[in-house]
């Protein structure tokens, strides 16, 4: 990687492929949870500034936390069994 690649990288792309997507339900559903952990990609630095340094066990809890909101507010998300999601 060249050493002045961050300063080029200007933000993350979230793509959603719609060929299969119906409703809005199907949209909801490829989307979430990814969006939040694109999110959070985008928006804060790895613990030691480099990429490739995240750590899933740490993410998961985070997004568990998001499942209560997702619910509140309708959304059809996929529930990962990887994820312990809070209810």
């Amino acid at each position: 990687m060249q050493r002045n690649y961050p300063r080029k990288c200007f933000g993350v792309e979230s793509a959603l492929w719609s060929e299969t997507i119906q409703t809005r339900e199907d949209i909801e559903y490829m989307t979430f949870p990814r969006l939040p952990g694109h999110a959070e990609i985008g928006w804060s630095a790895t613990p030691d500034g480099k990429p490739g340094s995240r750590n899933w066990e740490e993410y998961k809890i985070r997004l568990a936390n998001h499942g209560p909101r997702l619910k509140a507010m309708g959304i059809n998300f996929y529930k990962s069994k990887l994820v312990p999601w809070k209810e």
